[in-house]
């Protein structure tokens, strides 16, 4: 509604201002009523010897210059008029004997603060004139002037035309350069050309208006057009506003075309219909192209009372123009929606306006809404409001928060009622309940009602408190919040731009960590605030102590622990200063912690020294430093570590961390309690943008301590590595080499001659690693070389002397050559070789012996000879009975064994056959885990 206002008033004081200055120079000129202003006012107000008047010539018919230096209209002692440096040329005596006047004013400067009020009632007792709106006015001085001259050629050139905020409000200077008006009673022309150039409205603001054509029926032209326009709290950016009426004066109908562009939104207005009778101006059929789509208004002045009434109905298919448009580029929403409003202003009766919109679909940056209702009833809504109705929302969205429902009633009668705000979703309900007692200086807020309850964390208010607002001041009294059972306090006063307010109370930071900073990590510890806030709103002062007690935080991610932080921190001039705090690992690590953190602009300024301390600790990662010093730096949402470490232990997990085929079980046991909403925040951690975010930049000298497990492979490694970016995406450079290690490889253990793991920031961290490993067997060394990424290295295989790859591998399975091998052990030898070389097509050899004999399950098990090895195969005889049999190289290696389920946990089994030590029967319990 303030936007509103200031719209109005400016558009409503530029017209004013054009039209004054087209009024006051036909009155003056038109030497009969105007005249005689002029005469008296010069004589009551001029300051003689300031001026000079010179006669330009005697036969010309007396053209007439004057060159002003200086001079002052007083009203009262107060100047209310001033002109310097200013020429004015005028041809009198054309004037005398034909009415035609050709006049020139060129000069310095002109300015005008204040309205001669006293002088203009001692000459104007005009009685059509006095007390008539300003339409009415204009249209007299423009009929006098039409009776005055029969042709006018008035040429202006003015470098400075200054116009005091006693007239509109605000002190804006003009450069009048160019500006133009003709006219010819003979052929009934007019031509005026009005150029205007300010920057008292933050840049160039530039508007030219254009009137030409005959004087009963002319077109009027403007456009306006500058880069930021600033009024009050109004910053327009962008703007450029194209119109024409033509036809109007003549008939009383005509037509009007407006192009408006607002910092990237278009708009066009074409409006065939314009009626002038009566003193009544009315609009039909209104249609804003690119604003309101699809919706058709009316709208009525009434020039003698400046009584306004407009309509407004129909479907608007993309609010985002509209939005923007109304929250000054804030907050955009796409969207569609109808509506259907009623407004009357400035009329007998109380302004009122009348307004129904139905939204679908609205979506902004950060924010989505599926349903939009309003239905308002505003009465007197510029003085002492009347205010009856709802706006109610459904599935509102926003980051973090979500609620089903939504709705705001209000009940205000002159000023006087409630405003009722209820919303609820899954995670969040809310109840606010306040009074409003409003009057035209002073409106007094009451809140008897807060009821917020987030995650099932309640936050309420005490006991009602109040919030006046008197002139420039607004004062709270004592306010007491609880969020769940910790209580603080906030009250104060800020008048004029000067704020002092002061906060109590203490809290629980691991429920504000829940309700507001949506890391995931857990965050505890009682905090005691005893702060006052002074300043400005843009420039705050804090001053006062915080005190933390017991406070614990642990990454969720990298298992990082901070025990038994405890500070008490000073607060003066905005910064909170730390000196020497401690927090420990809770392993014997410690860090100690000194510097700022700057309230005002939420930048952190400290110094940390690491001793023993573990950065990381899970089943992936183990990090911990013997010593280093680390700098954290930066603004809250962007704040920098860095420092150099020196490790202690580093322990790096390559199956835990990157292994694509380890599947997790998800093993409910019903006698144990399920996992609760912290479990579950920890196993889906959930990020705000506007959250604190940490980025790092460290450089970690590694001795031989860096572990590195898993596929296979246990090893120790030494080097130096740098470490950045961020815990959500973390950068590692740098080159390690192998200290000692070993590979499994086909179940032997095999040492490791020299190895490089090279960590290039590609494939999410994942190393590319080089390492060879040598294996003596039977009078010959089996060479295997890794090379690749470190969760899927490629195998390399050789020998001394050279075997083939064949030779190698039937050596290290079965320690025999290939050539004397059983069938069973020459398939499996194959297929390693396959997989070694990349082919075989992912799946078993054993898949294809199940296809070719029609068996439910087949397995192959060997040894280090063709003896051991053996053929396991399955068949079900029904859901309840399956018979085994084993397959070995001689019918002495052969069994069956006849399995019967009893019950889904209770097996009963017996076998036969010539590798059976004697005629057994069994029974096998089963337990799943």
């Amino acid at each position: 509604m303030k936007i509103l206002k200031i719209f109005a008033a400016f558009f409503k004081w530029f017209l004013i201002f054009f039209v004054l200055s087209l009024t006051t120079l036909a009155t003056f000129l038109s030497f009969d009523k105007g005249k005689q202003i002029l005469v008296n006012t010069i004589n009551a107000n001029f300051n003689s010897g300031a001026y000079t008047v010179e006669i330009k010539s005697l036969t010309s018919f007396f053209p007439l210059v004057l060159s002003i230096e200086h001079i002052d209209l007083k009203e009262k002692e107060k100047t209310w008029l001033a002109l310097q440096g200013v020429a004015i040329e005028l041809d009198i005596g054309s004037f005398l004997l034909t009415q035609s006047l050709t006049a020139t004013l060129t000069g310095k400067e002109l300015s005008l603060t204040d309205l001669p009020t006293a002088a203009l009632e001692k000459t104007v007792t005009n009685e059509d004139i006095i007390g008539k709106s300003l339409p009415v006015r204009l249209a007299a001085a423009l009929a006098s002037f039409k009776n005055t001259f029969s042709t006018l050629n008035l040429k202006i050139d003015l470098r400075r035309f200054h116009i005091g905020s006693n007239i509109i409000g605000q002190d804006v200077d003009l450069a009048l350069e160019g500006i133009s008006l003709k006219y010819d009673a003979n052929q009934d022309q007019l031509s005026v050309v009005l150029p205007l150039l300010t920057r008292t409205f933050g840049s160039d603001l530039r508007l030219l208006a254009t009137a030409e054509g005959k004087f009963s029926d002319f077109t009027v032209a403007f456009d306006i057009k500058t880069p930021r326009f600033t009024y009050d709290t109004l910053d327009l950016k962008n703007i450029a506003l194209q119109g024409k009426v033509t036809g109007l004066p003549s008939t009383g109908h005509g037509n009007l075309k407006l192009d408006f562009l607002y910092n990237g939104i278009h708009a066009s207005l074409n409006l065939a219909s314009i009626t002038l009778a009566e003193q009544i101006l009315s609009l039909k059929d209104i249609s804003l192209k690119g604003l309101l789509s699809s919706v058709q208004g009316h709208l009525t002045y009434n020039l003698e009372t400046s009584e306004i009434a407009a309509s407004l109905k129909g479907n608007i298919s993309d609010l985002t123009p509209l939005t923007s448009l109304a929250s000054l580029g804030k907050l955009p929403l796409a969207g569609t929606a109808d509506i259907n409003g009623h407004l009357k202003m400035y009329g007998a009766e109380p302004d009122s306006l009348r307004l129904k919109l139905q939204g679908k679909k609205l979506e902004g940056e950060g924010i989505s809404i599926a349903t939009l209702n309003i239905d308002l009833n505003l009465d007197d809504f510029l003085n002492i409001p009347t205010v009856k109705g709802t706006v109610g929302m459904t599935d509102i969205k926003s980051n973090e928060v979500t609620l089903d429902a939504l709705t705001l009633h209000s009940h205000l009668e002159k000023g006087q009622g409630s405003l009722i705000l209820k919303g609820h979703g899954k995670a969040l309900t809310l109840e606010i309940l306040s009074a409003l007692s409003l009057s035209t200086n002073r409106q007094l807020v009451t809140l008897n009602t807060f009821k917020a309850l987030y995650n099932k964390e309640p936050f309420n208010l005490e006991k009602p408190f109040t919030i006046e607002f008197f002139g420039d001041t607004v004062t709270v009294s004592p306010a007491t919040f609880k969020i769940v059972t910790f209580p603080f306090t906030f009250q104060g006063k800020k008048q004029g731009e000067i704020l002092d307010f002061s906060l109590k109370g203490e809290t629980d930071l691991g429920v504000l960590s829940r309700l507001f900073l949506y890391t995931g990590d857990i965050v505890k510890g009682i905090l005691s605030i005893d702060l006052t806030i002074a300043g400005t709103l843009n420039q705050l002062d804090y001053d006062g102590t915080l005190d933390l007690k017991k406070g614990y935080y642990e990454n969720i991610i990298y298992g990082t622990k901070l025990h038994d932080l405890s500070f008490k921190a000073q607060a003066k001039d905005g910064l909170i200063t730390l000196n020497k705090v401690k927090t420990r690992d809770g392993y014997g690590g410690y860090l100690s912690l000194n510097g700022t953190y700057d309230l005002i602009k939420k930048f952190f300024d400290f110094k940390a020294d690491a001793v023993k301390m573990r950065f990381a600790y899970t089943d992936k990662l183990k990090i911990i430093a013997r010593e280093g010093t680390l700098s954290i730096k930066g603004p809250y949402n962007n704040v920098m570590a860095s420092g150099s470490l020196t490790m202690d232990e580093v322990a790096y997990n390559v199956t835990a961390a990157f292994s694509e085929n380890v599947a997790e079980l998800n093993v409910i046991d019903p006698s144990k309690p399920q996992q609760d909403a912290e479990e579950k925040l920890k196993a889906n951690p959930k990020k705000s943008p506007n959250a604190f975010k940490l980025t790092f930049d460290f450089n970690i000298k590694i001795p031989p301590v860096f572990r590195i497990y898993g596929l296979g492979l246990d090893s120790l490694w030494e080097g130096e590595l740098k470490v950045s970016k961020s815990l959500d995406d973390i950068l590692i450079i740098g080159e390690i080499d192998l200290k000692e290690g070993e590979l499994d490889f086909l179940g032997q253990t095999v040492e490791i001659d020299e190895g490089t793991l090279t960590f290039d920031g590609q494939e999410e961290n994942i190393p590319y690693l080089a390492l060879q490993a040598s294996l003596k067997k039977n009078d010959f060394k089996a060479i295997i070389a890794l090379n690749g990424r470190a969760t899927k290295p490629s195998f390399a295989i050789s020998s001394e002397p050279p075997l083939p790859q064949e030779e190698v591998l039937s050596q290290l399975l079965f320690g025999s050559h290939s050539s004397k091998l059983s069938p069973l052990s020459a398939l499996k030898l194959a297929k390693v070789a396959g997989e070694l070389a990349g082919v075989g097509g992912g799946g078993s050899f054993t898949d294809l012996m199940k296809d070719q004999l029609g068996k439910e399950e087949v397995n192959v098990e060997g040894g280090d000879n063709e003896k051991d090895a053996l053929l396991k195969a399955k068949e079900a005889l029904s859901d309840k009975v399956s018979v085994h049999l084993d397959q070995g190289v001689t019918p002495m290696d052969s069994k069956v064994v006849v399995e019967v389920e009893v019950t889904p946990k209770i097996t009963v089994s017996t076998e036969a056959g010539a590798a059976k030590s004697s005629e057994s029967v069994g029974v096998n319990y089963k337990w799943d885990y």
